[in-house]
């Protein structure tokens, strides 16, 4: 006896490329069977005609303002997200959250959420915490602030890693960068980053970032390849960051 058989539903087979007409049996939570006319579920879920699929995972989304917004739909993105299909979300992108991971993750641990969340937490955040302007080097001590402030969300948040919005605070050196990733090796975190400058410059931004991640020694996630160097520079692009995941 199944708990829940969804039948009829189409399956892409990704080795042939196409789709199949397939019954799938849960059981415990986990999908116990694939095939096809199967029977005795407590419920039944008829699906022909649509697509049965995983959800899907968007690594790079912006997470919403929770717990006080005006129109009182804390999950406003989420739902959506939801609605296309997507179950897990990696939001703290592009070097800025909207509120402390703490508050963030306080509200889905009290109300629940539409979908699962995995955080970065934002370096642009801490430096508006600080009160540096986005146009500015950040000063050794308040370098030294931020780090102590990234890792306490590390640890007692567990953020996955840390986001930079390099374009959106043009005043972040490559010193800064190096420094305040250097200082989390060693916690199994990732790095990603908003890139410094696209089109005729974002050759040199994507070699920015490999860079980073060749000294630090920490795996970078680029965000936006796709606008970054779409200027003709793609296959270029490309090529530098294949080579760097050759080398390790």
């Amino acid at each position: 006896m199944y708990d829940i058989i969804i039948k009829n539903g189409n399956i892409v087979d990704y080795d042939s490329n196409t789709l199949k007409a397939q019954d799938i049996g849960i059981k415990d939570g986990k999908i116990a069977s694939i095939g096809r006319v199967l029977t005795n579920g407590k419920v039944v879920i008829d699906a022909e005609g649509k697509i049965v699929s995983p959800g899907f995972i968007d690594i790079h989304m912006h997470e919403e303002l929770i717990g006080n917004t005006e129109d009182g739909d804390a999950y406003d993105i989420a739902n959506k997200m939801l609605q296309m299909g997507v179950t897990t979300c990696v939001g703290g992108n592009c070097g800025n959250i909207r509120q402390s991971i703490g508050d963030f993750l306080g509200y889905v641990e009290k109300y629940g959420a539409p979908v699962n969340y995995m955080l970065y937490t934002g370096h642009n955040y801490y430096r508006n915490q600080l009160g540096i302007d986005r146009y500015r080097e950040a000063t050794k001590n308040e370098i030294l602030k931020m780090i102590e402030l990234i890792r306490n969300d590390i640890v007692r948040h567990g953020a996955i890693g840390l986001s930079f919005g390099i374009e959106y605070s043009p005043g972040i050196s490559f010193e800064e960068l190096i420094e305040i990733s250097n200082s989390l090796r060693d916690y199994d975190i990732l790095l990603s980053a908003h890139y410094r400058k696209d089109a005729k410059e974002g050759v040199s931004s994507i070699k920015e970032l490999v860079r980073i991640s060749e000294i630090t020694g920490l795996p970078m996630q680029i965000s936006h390849i796709g606008s970054c160097i779409a200027m003709g520079q793609m296959i270029e692009g490309l090529e530098i960051i294949r080579e760097a995941i050759i080398n390790g």
